[in-house]
């Protein structure tokens, strides 16, 4: 299995939620994530999204710890790196060679790090449950020209479109007894020119697929399924929503809300 950055068709409950509520609820964990300031009402955020994963979403524990395996060390590098930025005040707690670590530099990093990991760990959420033909309607249903919303389409089905190219690729290589590379500067040369090529080649017939069929030529269109708003993900949402006051009040009786 090796889809990644892309929709993972199941039927689970998130997979059922309508797209824009599912969109509504990024917005929210986003809010909730830059006004709480205290590690540990953000890291309960965090084992929340782990729930959605598994129990509400169903998704292969091998796809999202593959994930995992890039977003956890870069939130931890962030985190490290604000912690020694940010360290002031008189509370020391140990010393790395001749910056100084303290009580506050150690809660903001750990902080900064958990808000990383929430915001992309929810994007993810988001991109493994919504199909992308949902959400362009619902993006449209939010009265944004079809024009715009379809050039979202496009992207979002590009990037898997070129991640399947690179591991075809890859895979065309080593048949053909290609020595593998090692080193991400000379995985760029081998593979930039073939997915540019592959790239500019799908643009050219996408573009040759929407002039035949007039795209374009009229202001609105008509699509074989219209946005529905749905009841679990408005529970879903109220859910959460209920969730975010309860830590907001707790972040402001432990005075942790909003640091930056």
């Amino acid at each position: 299995m090796r889809m990644t950055m892309q929709y993972y068709r199941a039927n689970s409950l998130m997979h059922r939620m309508d797209a824009l509520t599912k969109f509504l609820w990024i917005i929210l964990l986003g809010v909730l994530g830059f006004t709480i300031s205290d590690p540990l009402l953000l890291a309960l955020l965090v084992l929340a999204l782990v729930f959605v994963t598994f129990a509400l979403g169903r998704l292969p524990p091998a796809m999202v710890f593959r994930m995992g395996f890039y977003f956890v060390p870069l939130s931890l590098a962030a985190g490290f790196f604000q912690m020694l930025i940010r360290s002031r005040g008189s509370s020391v707690l140990t010393h790395l060679g001749p910056l100084a670590v303290t009580s506050a530099g150690l809660q903001f990093g750990m902080v900064f790090g958990l808000r990383i990991l929430l915001i992309a760990f929810a994007s993810l959420i988001f991109v493994w449950t919504t199909d992308p033909r949902d959400l362009i309607v619902s993006i449209i249903y939010l009265r944004v020209p079809y024009r715009i919303a379809y050039a979202v389409f496009v992207a979002l089905r590009f990037v898997p479109l070129l991640e399947n190219e690179a591991a075809v690729i890859r895979e065309a290589q080593s048949v053909r007894g290609v020595e593998q590379v090692h080193g991400r500067v000379e995985s760029l040369k081998r593979y930039v020119l073939p997915l540019l090529l592959s790239g500019i080649r799908k643009s050219e017939n996408t573009a040759v697929a929407m002039d035949s069929r007039a795209f374009g030529a009229f202001p609105t269109r008509t699509y074989v399924k219209e946005f529905h708003w749905t009841i679990s993900g408005i529970i879903f949402l109220l859910i959460f929503a209920a969730i975010g006051v309860a830590l907001i009040y707790a972040a402001a009786q432990r005075g942790n809300l909003y640091a930056r």
